[in-house]
Protein backbone atom coordinates (compact mmCIF):
# COMPACT_ATOMS: atom_id res chain seq x y z
CA UNK A 1 0.00 0.00 0.00
CA UNK A 2 2.91 2.48 0.81
CA UNK A 3 3.87 1.82 -2.68
CA UNK A 4 1.09 2.71 -3.78
CA UNK A 5 0.45 6.17 -2.04
CA UNK A 6 4.29 7.20 -2.77
CA UNK A 7 3.72 6.50 -6.78
CA UNK A 8 0.76 8.29 -6.69
CA UNK A 9 1.46 11.09 -4.33
CA UNK A 10 4.53 11.54 -6.78
CA UNK A 11 2.46 11.52 -9.74
CA UNK A 12 0.21 14.15 -7.75
CA UNK A 13 3.60 16.36 -7.16
CA UNK A 14 4.92 16.05 -10.53
CA UNK A 15 1.29 17.09 -11.80
CA UNK A 16 1.23 20.06 -9.72
CA UNK A 17 5.02 21.22 -10.69
CA UNK A 18 3.67 20.87 -14.16
CA UNK A 19 1.08 23.25 -13.78
CA UNK A 20 3.01 25.56 -11.96
CA UNK A 21 5.44 25.73 -14.76
CA UNK A 22 3.05 26.16 -17.16
CA UNK A 23 1.40 28.34 -14.97
CA UNK A 24 4.44 30.78 -14.62
CA UNK A 25 5.41 30.14 -18.97
CA UNK A 26 1.88 31.64 -19.11
CA UNK A 27 2.77 35.10 -16.79
CA UNK A 28 6.08 35.57 -18.08
CA UNK A 29 4.57 35.43 -21.55
CA UNK A 30 1.85 37.53 -20.34
CA UNK A 31 4.16 39.91 -18.62
CA UNK A 32 6.57 39.76 -21.87
CA UNK A 33 3.46 41.33 -24.24
CA UNK A 34 3.11 43.86 -21.85
CA UNK A 35 6.60 44.78 -21.62
CA UNK A 36 6.68 44.90 -24.95
CA UNK A 37 3.86 46.58 -25.50
CA UNK A 38 4.88 49.36 -23.02
CA UNK A 39 8.18 49.45 -25.05
CA UNK A 40 6.55 49.17 -28.59
CA UNK A 41 4.54 51.89 -27.17
CA UNK A 42 8.02 54.20 -25.61
CA UNK A 43 9.13 53.36 -28.94
CA UNK A 44 6.66 55.00 -31.03
CA UNK A 45 6.58 58.07 -29.15
CA UNK A 46 10.34 58.09 -29.42
CA UNK A 47 9.65 58.19 -33.12
CA UNK A 48 6.99 60.55 -33.00
CA UNK A 49 8.91 62.55 -31.15
CA UNK A 50 11.71 62.92 -33.41
CA UNK A 51 9.48 63.14 -36.32
CA UNK A 52 8.20 66.16 -34.73
CA UNK A 53 11.47 68.02 -33.69
CA UNK A 54 12.18 67.29 -37.55
CA UNK A 55 9.69 68.86 -38.88
CA UNK A 56 9.84 72.10 -36.31
CA UNK A 57 13.58 72.56 -37.27
CA UNK A 58 12.58 72.27 -40.58
CA UNK A 59 10.11 74.89 -40.12
CA UNK A 60 12.62 77.16 -38.54
CA UNK A 61 15.09 76.61 -41.24
CA UNK A 62 12.51 78.07 -43.98
CA UNK A 63 11.67 80.68 -41.56
CA UNK A 64 15.29 81.66 -41.68
CA UNK A 65 15.67 81.52 -45.42
CA UNK A 66 12.19 83.37 -45.52
CA UNK A 67 13.29 86.80 -44.15
CA UNK A 68 12.05 90.27 -44.58
CA UNK A 69 12.05 90.85 -48.36
CA UNK A 70 14.49 92.87 -49.06
CA UNK A 71 14.09 96.77 -49.62
CA UNK A 72 14.96 98.58 -52.79
CA UNK A 73 18.13 100.72 -52.33
CA UNK A 74 17.48 103.81 -52.39
CA UNK A 75 20.02 106.56 -54.13
CA UNK A 76 20.79 110.28 -52.45
CA UNK A 77 20.39 112.96 -55.34
CA UNK A 78 22.03 115.30 -53.70
CA UNK A 79 25.40 113.21 -53.10
CA UNK A 80 24.84 109.96 -54.49
CA UNK A 81 24.91 108.03 -51.53
CA UNK A 82 23.36 104.85 -51.75
CA UNK A 83 21.24 103.37 -48.53
CA UNK A 84 19.08 99.93 -48.22
CA UNK A 85 15.76 101.53 -48.60
CA UNK A 86 13.66 104.88 -48.88
CA UNK A 87 13.30 105.64 -45.51
CA UNK A 88 17.28 105.60 -45.10
CA UNK A 89 17.17 108.22 -47.64
CA UNK A 90 14.65 110.19 -45.89
CA UNK A 91 16.68 110.01 -42.35
CA UNK A 92 19.94 110.47 -44.46
CA UNK A 93 18.83 113.98 -46.54
CA UNK A 94 17.15 114.64 -42.85
CA UNK A 95 20.54 114.32 -40.88
CA UNK A 96 23.31 115.27 -43.68
CA UNK A 97 21.66 117.91 -46.41
CA UNK A 98 18.80 119.47 -44.11
CA UNK A 99 21.19 119.68 -40.83
CA UNK A 100 18.29 118.36 -38.49
CA UNK A 101 19.76 117.19 -35.75
CA UNK A 102 18.48 116.52 -31.64
CA UNK A 103 20.98 117.89 -29.25
CA UNK A 104 20.83 116.50 -25.94
CA UNK A 105 19.76 119.17 -23.30
CA UNK A 106 22.00 117.48 -20.84
CA UNK A 107 24.84 116.72 -22.68
CA UNK A 108 26.98 117.58 -25.76
CA UNK A 109 25.87 114.51 -27.56
CA UNK A 110 23.95 115.22 -30.82
CA UNK A 111 21.75 112.89 -32.99
CA UNK A 112 20.19 112.43 -35.99
CA UNK A 113 16.75 110.84 -35.04
CA UNK A 114 14.35 111.61 -32.05
CA UNK A 115 14.08 108.23 -31.91
CA UNK A 116 18.12 107.69 -30.86
CA UNK A 117 18.06 110.63 -28.41
CA UNK A 118 15.19 108.69 -26.68
CA UNK A 119 17.23 105.82 -26.38
CA UNK A 120 20.29 107.72 -25.28
CA UNK A 121 18.47 109.90 -22.72
CA UNK A 122 16.70 106.88 -21.26
CA UNK A 123 20.59 104.69 -21.12
CA UNK A 124 22.75 107.33 -20.31
CA UNK A 125 20.78 110.47 -17.97
CA UNK A 126 17.88 108.12 -16.63
CA UNK A 127 19.36 104.96 -15.73
CA UNK A 128 17.10 102.78 -17.83
CA UNK A 129 18.41 99.16 -17.58
CA UNK A 130 17.15 95.63 -18.88
CA UNK A 131 17.75 92.77 -16.94
CA UNK A 132 18.48 89.15 -18.44
CA UNK A 133 16.15 87.11 -16.89
CA UNK A 134 18.81 84.11 -17.39
CA UNK A 135 22.05 86.07 -15.93
CA UNK A 136 23.24 89.42 -14.20
CA UNK A 137 23.51 91.01 -17.85
CA UNK A 138 22.25 94.16 -18.08
CA UNK A 139 21.26 96.02 -21.22
CA UNK A 140 20.43 100.36 -22.05
CA UNK A 141 18.79 99.03 -24.76
CA UNK A 142 16.00 96.66 -24.94
CA UNK A 143 17.49 95.05 -28.27
CA UNK A 144 20.84 94.58 -26.84
CA UNK A 145 19.07 92.74 -24.23
CA UNK A 146 17.26 90.32 -26.93
CA UNK A 147 20.88 90.03 -28.77
CA UNK A 148 22.76 89.06 -25.79
CA UNK A 149 19.84 86.26 -24.46
CA UNK A 150 19.96 84.93 -28.10
CA UNK A 151 23.60 84.56 -28.15
CA UNK A 152 24.16 83.63 -24.92
CA UNK A 153 20.99 81.78 -23.53
CA UNK A 154 19.06 80.46 -26.89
Amino acid sequence: MQSFFSSTEHEHQDTIKEDEDNNQNMFHDEEDEGIAAVFGSIEKDEKENKVKKDKVKEKNKVKKERKRPVAKQAQCPECGDILSSSSALLLHKRAKHQGATYPCTQCDSVYTTMGNLKVHIGSKHEGTKFQCEYCNYQATQKGLLSKHVKSKHL
